[in-house]
């Protein structure tokens, strides 16, 4: 888009924080319409993959004469807290009561890993993995 005016040096503040308010030009996207859960779903994947990472959605939207509608997403253990969620969802019972989880880093080669996973009784295994926080359902050579 272009800029309504250019940037302005805003009061000194003891907060932190990026806010992101944005209104998509029809002229650039080919829609303008975004969908709450899909958003919702990346916003909180986000914060399970940024431990400690604060993420606050507030669609400002009024559908079907709904209120506005704002979730905040905060995990402090991270793929621990992820863990715990996908095995909620499955509805199973868990083999080993803590979840295994652990990370390393290596300063030199610039890289980082960061695993969790827990056993269940169910039948079928969920591997979910990312690199950079994206999504690497079609596998890789990190698997």
């Amino acid at each position: 888009g272009v800029p309504d005016a250019p940037l302005q040096k805003g009061e000194g503040s003891t907060e932190t924080g990026t806010t992101i308010t944005f209104w998509p030009s029809r002229e650039i996207f080919e829609t303008v319409e975004f969908d709450y859960d899909t958003l919702r779903a990346r916003f909180q994947q986000m914060a399970f993959l940024n431990k400690g990472l604060a993420l606050t959605l507030h669609d400002e939207r009024e559908v079907d004469g709904a209120e506005h509608r704002t979730e905040k997403f905060l995990y402090e253990r991270g793929l621990v807290d992820y863990v715990e969620h996908l095995v909620k969802a499955k509805m199973t019972e868990v083999v080993n009561a803590d979840v295994i989880a652990f990370e390393s880093e290596d300063t030199v080669k610039k890289i980082s890993l960061e695993v969790a996973m827990q056993w269940t009784t169910s039948y079928t295994e969920s591997v979910h993995t990312y690199a950079n926080t994206i999504n690497t359902h079609e596998g890789g050579t990190h698997e």
